[in-house]
Formats: structure tokens, sequence, C-alpha cells
């Protein structure tokens, strides 16, 4: 149960009677003696007809549970539904906790197909009428706002595809950070212990500080102020909040001015230049062009000269810089 088959050499048959489902155990022949016939062993087409998705076998799902995952896909994507005895058959799975024999790697890998779905929102339905919320979170969602905050994700994610298209960005982050936003951190790392979810210590920090974004921004009085928070967030934590807080329209667009602007605003010197001027290399130099950036956030320095001038007021420059 749940392990992966040993793959051997076999015909055509033999391959259709491994598939998940009747629908997707259907060959059209290629031979040009027989070209375009189909077949159809086990009346995929009927099924798919009827928008059925259908098992091979009854232990199809304890055989492989990640059958279970791909079913959801397919009824979500294409508006279909369990045959009658496969509502059995994952009753039987779910009853056996067959998902513990499964390894994180081949979990995760289905789960994170799952959130990519356009569909997604949809999906959640699904994941309570099968029982499975166990894979992603402790307990089923509190109240039914799940389809709407995830909605609002994908739509945040569609705006910073639009305005960055050489963005990258993985799309199940934003929305497993929306799905685990009331999770308590110890039973989100049981869940990540198992998965080799990327980025992990930058997803975890991300859901410290989301709950007090709100507060935390409403005390910052500066620019600099408000994108050195946003400058802690990752980009897929940015977009999660701006979900989350949508009905806040001065986070969210304080949220959208750091994407545009403030986190690609070109420093008026680098470091090279700072040392040219007289500045040694070493700690005290970061700092100076972390007070550079901020300045020019606040407004204070527009260009190189009026920045050099800042730079001498501060004393950090002589009055007459080498």
């Amino acid at each position: 149960p749940a392990a992966l088959p040993e793959v051997h050499p076999g015909n055509i048959h033999a391959d259709l009677a491994r598939r998940d489902f009747t629908v997707n155990a259907m060959a059209i022949r290629l031979d040009p003696q027989h070209f375009g016939i189909l077949l159809d062993p086990y009346d995929g087409q009927a099924d798919l007809q009827a928008g059925l998705l259908r098992t091979l076998h009854s232990r199809s799902f304890l055989d492989d549970p990640t059958r279970i995952l791909r079913g959801l896909r397919f009824a979500t994507r294409f508006q279909m539904d369990l045959a009658p005895e496969c509502h059995q058959q994952l009753k039987q799975a779910l009853q056996a906790d067959i998902f513990t024999q499964l390894s994180g790697a081949r979990l995760w890998r289905e789960l994170r197909y799952l959130l990519e779905l356009e569909a997604l929102p949809v999906a959640l339905s699904l994941l309570t009428a099968w029982k499975l919320w166990f894979l992603l979170r402790p307990t089923p969602p509190a109240s039914n706002t799940m389809p709407t905050l995830l909605q609002r994700g994908q739509e945040q994610i569609q705006w910073l595809s639009a305005q960055f298209p050489e963005e990258p960005l993985a799309i199940f982050i934003p929305m497993l950070t929306l799905i685990w936003q009331d999770v308590t951190l110890p039973d989100i790392q049981h869940y990540l212990d198992r998965w080799p979810v990327p980025d992990r210590s930058r997803l975890l920090a991300d859901l410290r500080v989301l709950p007090g974004l709100p507060d935390t921004l409403l005390k910052a009085k500066r620019p600099s102020q408000k994108a050195n928070i946003w400058q802690g967030v990752s980009v897929a934590g940015i977009l999660a909040a701006m979900a989350i807080y949508a009905d806040n329209p001065t986070l969210v667009d304080s949220a959208r001015l750091y994407l545009q602007v403030q986190r690609r605003l070109p420093s008026p010197f680098n470091g090279q230049e700072l040392q040219t001027l007289g500045l040694k290399a070493g700690p005290s130099l970061g700092k100076t062009l972390k007070l550079l950036r901020e300045a020019q956030l606040d407004g204070e320095i527009s260009n190189k000269e009026n920045a050099q001038q800042w730079l001498i007021k501060q004393g950090i420059l002589p009055p007459n810089p080498l």
C-alpha cells in the first residue's frame, strides 16, 4: 500500500490497467492499419460523458492514495464527481489512515498541484465533502470565508504578474500562507517537518508577522519606516497580507507602493562610489547605504549632488571630501 510500483515492460492493456480512473485508462491506436481506434477496456468514455470518476478496482486508493488528490483535482477542473462506490473506497482508505504510509515528498507534490489550481476556491468544498482538510491543516476553517480569501489571493497574484511579468513567484506559497494564516505555528511546523516546502523559514517568518502587520504599519510615520517593515516580508507574504487585509485600503496602498516603487528605488551612490568619496569598506559602509536609502524614501535626497550634501550635513563625509 502507498508504495511506488516496480516498473517493467508491458503491453498497452497492462499499462491502462494501472491508471487512476477509467477516464484516463483510454488510448488511441496510432499504427496505420488501425489508426484512430479507441482502446477503452474500462468504459471510460461512458464515465467521461456522465462526469464520473471511477477507479479501476476496489483497492485503488489503498494502493496509491495520491489518486485521491488527483481525483480531487479532476473533479474540480472538469466538474466531475466520484462514482458512488468510490465514495465508499475513499472512506475505507481514510479509515485505514493510508496517507501516513505516503512519503512526505509524494504527498507534497500532489498538494502543490492542488494549491496551484485556478479553481482552488471551488476545490475547498470538495476538501470538506471528502474529509481531506487534515492534509492541509489540523481542522477545517472555522468560517466559510476561506474561498473568498483565496480568491483575493489569486487576484493579488494576477496583479503582481501584470505589473512584473518577470517576477519569480511560487504560487503555492501565498496560497499556503492564506490557508495557514489562523493556524498555530507548532501545528504548521508539524506539516513543514514532513513536506519539502521551499523557503520554509521565510514562510514561517511571514506567518509570525502577518497578524500584527496593520498595527505595526500604523505606528510607522515615515515612508522609510513603512518600507523597512515591508522589506521584512517576502513578496508572497505581501500578497497574502493584501488578501487578508483587503478591506484596509491604507495597508494595500502601502504594500503596492513598496512593490512598485520603494523596493526597486536605485541608490544615489553604490558602495564603491562611497569609498571614492572617502568612506572605508566595512560594516559602516552598509549602514551608510541604508541611511541613504531611508533619506531617499523620505524625500530628503533625490540625486548624487544633494545626497553628497546630506552626507556632509550628517557628519558622515568631511566638508571637502576627497
